[in-house]
This record gives structure tokens, sequence and C-alpha cells, in this order.
């Protein structure tokens, strides 16, 4: 490093080049807008900002610009997910946005129809552009023809980019170490086909700003450049946390790295200046030129909202309002999406919210979304008698897991599948005893998301009673989590050691009453159109009436119902348990919200 400064050379000033990276990550399917925050662009708007943008450089002398998408365009939006193959229609409308650059995220990694789609047609869709460094199929397939991309920008910089996502296994992909990959055989190869002749290298990486993945990263690259005596500039667009991030490498001494991420759902664009001054160093017994950052500029505001993108382009022509910010481009793109979206009957009512149910609150909230799914959606279209009568259902929902409120109004079908995008299946594992469903919570209760607990559930798991045995409710993919703590007996109660094999503890299909087995999607779809019923007249706020086919009609519904509840959980009054026997259908559903209910005393 020290030798590098010695021999470096500062050269004239008017010589500095500008690389201008608009970015953007985790979109999740969300091209189309929010219908419920109408403010929030969509693809249209994306595809215009990038016209603008080019407009705007293109008679700036030494100022070139890049666009990047950085992984996980899928789950998230029925246009996503509602398709045979998911994200089809996705990757589609992306391949006409004008990405120079894309790389792979770990949702889009999550379905095997999904996984076959990209790497028989991320070609023909984006052709060397979409670049995956270390995702395979299998050992002898990548995922991408392209592992990596060496571009040249009109301004003359010289890049080399890499796409890289976390270590990770789907059923059918997976991705190697970051840091392996790079020490691999192909990525060295690279390195040293182009020495010389790279002056700044580009890492898309599908792996959150603040993970340690980055400092291995940045290690192995500076092992290679340091070992020719150039300090390489390094541009990291991160992504996967859903967070935004512009900030130098805090990891990395040489204040020639700088790391960007771009939030999620379409609600950010990035964009960022980098200005570099040239510089001389030797290689291979010849002088060479390279570059070092000489300046940073991050253009704010980076929300992707109409007026503030065109505060931010400040370009002469362009209302204020915006009223002539789409391009041609863009209403030609946004004309397509919107056709799918009608295609897919994804704008159809199919019930009615009085309250906004938020994602962001806890169970101590009656209008959390977290209660209304545990404490009304899962004891209404899940639970069954007969295992109630054998064991006490605890349903559990990790935080996560819930991408979008729900909010008041209009269900539609399209709000299903914002909130819950995943087909994870429901199951339980059976016949957990206290001391059992008590310590698989312990570590999850020091873990975090946001304000919220890594898992809510409908019992306290520190104060039940060894008297009873617990039934744990849970989707498949939280089973994943849960099991491995009974079947490597870390979690098994003492006194069942040796007496209970450990498949006992591997999770089963939740047989559901009354459909069978559903997903998570399939229990909030039914849910919402059983009792957030719309009557299609205007006046849905008036035909709240539960019918419980021979019982007789109540003018409280199952809605208000869940309010009342939370309202009881919040200030520990019982008697919501007792109201909950007389709206539900039948005896089994009454049995089954009553249990649910009682569950507050245990709080």
């Amino acid at each position: 490093m020290i030798s590098l400064l010695l021999v470096t050379t500062i050269l004239a000033a008017g010589d500095q080049l500008v690389l201008e990276v608009v970015s953007v990550s985790d979109t999740h399917g969300w091209i189309y807008g929010h219908r419920h925050q109408p403010e929030i662009g969509d693809y249209g708007m994306l595809v215009s900002y990038i016209d603008h943008v080019r407009e705007k450089t293109a008679s700036i002398p030494g100022h070139s610009v890049l666009f990047a998408d950085v992984g996980d365009l899928t789950e998230g939006t029925g246009l996503s997910d509602a398709t045979p193959i998911r994200g089809q229609h996705i990757y589609e409308a992306a391949s006409k946005v004008g990405f120079d650059l894309l790389t792979v995220g770990n949702h889009d990694l999550g379905h095997e129809e999904t996984v076959r789609y990209i790497h028989e047609n991320a070609q023909t869709l984006f052709g060397d552009r979409y670049v995956s460094t270390n995702s395979y199929l299998d050992k002898d397939t990548p995922l991408s023809k392209y592992r990596y991309k060496y571009m040249k920008a009109a301004n003359g910089l010289r890049l080399l980019a890499f796409g890289f996502l976390y270590k990770s296994s789907y059923d059918s992909a997976y991705a190697t170490s970051p840091k392996a990959e790079i020490q691999s055989e192909l990525v060295q190869d690279v390195l040293k086909k182009y020495a010389g002749e790279t002056d700044i290298l580009l890492i898309l990486s599908h792996i959150g700003t603040t993970d340690t993945n980055h400092k291995d990263i940045v290690a192995e690259f500076r092992k290679f450049y340091d070992g020719i005596g150039y300090t390489i500039p390094i541009i990291i667009l991160s992504a996967h946390s859903h967070q935004l991030h512009n900030e130098y490498c805090s990891f990395d001494s040489t204040k020639q790295c700088y790391i960007v991420e771009a939030g999620c759902y379409l609600r950010y664009i990035q964009d960022v200046s980098y200005a570099f001054d040239p510089i001389e160093y030797e290689y291979d017994g010849a002088k060479r030129t390279g570059y070092q950052f000489a300046k940073i500029s991050v253009s704010q505001p980076n929300d992707n909202q109409l007026t503030k993108l065109v505060s931010r382009l400040n370009m002469t022509g362009l209302a204020t309002d915006g009223s002539n910010f789409l391009t041609s481009r863009g209403e030609e793109l946004q004309e397509v999406v919107d056709g799918l979206v009608d295609d897919l009957g994804l704008n159809a009512v199919i019930g009615y919210s009085n309250y906004n149910y938020s994602k962001k609150e806890d169970l101590t909230h009656p209008t959390s979304f977290f209660h209304l799914w545990l404490n009304g959606a899962i004891p209404s279209e899940v639970y069954n008698a007969a295992r109630m009568r054998e064991c006490v259902q605890v349903s559990i929902l990790g935080s996560s897991s819930v991408r979008d409120s729900l909010y008041a109004g209009h269900v539609v079908l399209d709000d299903v599948y914002n909130i819950m995008p995943f087909s994870n299946e429901m199951m339980y594992i059976p016949n957990l005893t206290a001391y059992e469903l008590s310590c698989a919570f312990k570590e999850y209760a020091r873990e975090a998301r946001a304000s919220l607990p890594k898992y809510l559930l409908s019992f306290d798991p520190n104060n039940l009673s060894s008297e009873q045995c617990y039934d744990l409710v849970l989707s498949s993919y939280d089973a994943t989590k849960f099991s491995p703590k009974y079947t490597s007996g870390s979690c098994v109660d003492p006194n069942n050691s040796g007496n209970k094999p450990s498949s006992e503890y591997n999770p089963l299909a939740y047989p559901s009453e009354p459909h069978g087995p559903l997903t998570t999607f399939q229990v909030l779809q039914a849910y919402v159109m059983e009792y957030m019923k719309t009557s299609g007249d205007g006046n849905d706020e008036e035909v709240y009436v539960v019918s419980t086919q021979g019982l007789p009609s109540h003018s409280l519904t199952l809605e208000l119902l869940v309010i009342a509840v939370g309202v009881a959980w919040g200030c520990s009054i019982i008697i919501a348990g007792i109201l909950a026997c007389c709206v539900l259908k039948g005896e089994p559903r009454s049995r089954r919200y009553a249990q649910a209910s009682a569950s507050i005393s245990e709080v």
C-alpha cells in the first residue's frame, strides 16, 4: 500500500472523469406502483428517469452513466407470483428497462421453475449484462453463462464487474462462498487477464451492506491488486437487507471502497456520481494510468416519487409537477405492465377491511396484522378440532414473512400476494411439552427484526402449563428453523430423552378445517373472502353480519371481534374469549377461536 503511494503520480485535474451509477434492488415484483401508496413510482417512472439522466449527461465531457439492478426481482406481488413461472413477467419487463448490469438474488432462486427460466432465458433477455459469479445449478452448471463483465464506459473508464450472492442452498440451485469463489482459478484468471487494464471494480452484491462477507470480498480483491501495485477503487452495490446505505466501506482503510444499497420495492432509486482523479502506477515494467476517488456525490432525495425525481434532475423543460416526466419508453412499458396486471385479475375485489392492520405493530396492538393472523385467520381457517382435543395449538409467525400491511378499504387479490407472497404450507410439530416449546424460543427471543421480535406467537412460551401437550403450528419455512431443535436433541425434554424417536419431531402437514392443507397465501385469501366480505354495492361498512348457518345472525363481525380481542390483549381483559363463541360458524369454529382467545390469559 505504501509503495503504491510512492510510485503514483496525480495527473492534471482537468483529466477528472465521472461515473454516475443509478441502482435499484430488491424490487420483489413491485414494478407497477403501490396501490395503497400511489406516490411511489413504477417501472414507467424508472425507465423515464433513466432516459432523462442519459439525455442530461450526454453532452457532459468525461461523464458516463451506468444502470444496475442488484437482484430479488421476484416474490412480493401478484404480477410476480401468480404466473406458472414465478417472475416471468417481471424478468421480461426488466429486459426493457435499459439496465447495463443485473445479478441474481436469493428469492430469484427459491423456485425450480424460476431457476430454470433464468438459466435458459437470461442471455436472450439481457445478453451479457446478467452477471452471476458464484451461483450454480450444479457443480458443472453455472446459473448464468456470464460470470463477470468487462466493460469500457463512454468516457474511457474500464470496469470489471462481478455478481455475488451470499453462500446459500436451494432446491434447484446454490451459491458458493464469495471469498472462495474469488480465490478460484476462474476468477483469478479473469483478474490476471485484465490486470493493468482495469480502472474500477464494480461488485453487484446481493448481500446486506453490513454483512461481513463484504470485508472478505474486498480483502480478496485487494490481495490481487496490491500485488500489482494498484489500490483499485471498488464500488459495491449491495442489496438484501432492504435498507438505504451510502457510505465508505468501514472495513477498508484506503478510502477507495464505497458501498450503496437502494432499499426495496422500487421505493427508492439510488443515483451516485463518482469523480475520479487519474494516477500513474507501474505494472509489468510499464507505466499505467489508474484512478482514485476524488469526490462522491449522492443525488437527493432518493425517493422514487414523481415530484422528487423532477427536483433531483433539475432539467430545463421538465414541469415541476411532473406532468411531462414520462418518456415514450416509460409510457410504453407502463401500458404493457398494466395490461398484464389486468389479464391476471389482480385488481379483483375479494373483501373489505374496516381498519389498517399494520405489519409494524406487535401483538399488543389490536390492529396489528400479526394479531389478526394469529388470533383470527389461523384459528378460523386452519385449526383442526381433533388436534385441539389432543393438544393446545400454539401458532407462530416470523416477522419477516409479512411483506406489507393490510390496508383499510377494498381488499383485492393482489393485496394478498403483497402481504403473503410465499407459497409456504401450513404445518405443525406435534405433541411438544412445555419445556420443549419454551426451549425453542429462547434463542429467537434475542433476535429481532427492526422493532419486532423474530417470531410472534399466540402464547407466552415461558408461561405454559407442564400438564398439557402443545402443537407448534407454523409455516413450512419456519418449520425448517424449529424442527432441527428437536430432531438434533438440543430442545428435547429430558423426560422424553430416549423415549421419543427423533422422527416424531418431524413437521407434518396441518390437516386444516374445513379446507384441507393450506399455504399461508391461501389462509389469508380464505379468511378475507369469508370474514371480511364486501357487498359490491359501495356500502361495505354496513354489511358486516356473519352468517352462522343456523345460529342467530350478529352485527358484531369477526373483524370487529379480532379488534376486541386485541384491546383485551393489551388491557388484559379476558372477556373477548367469551364473545368469540357467539360469532363464528358452528361449534368447531367456536371451540377453535375460544381456545385462541384463552391464550390472552397465558401472556
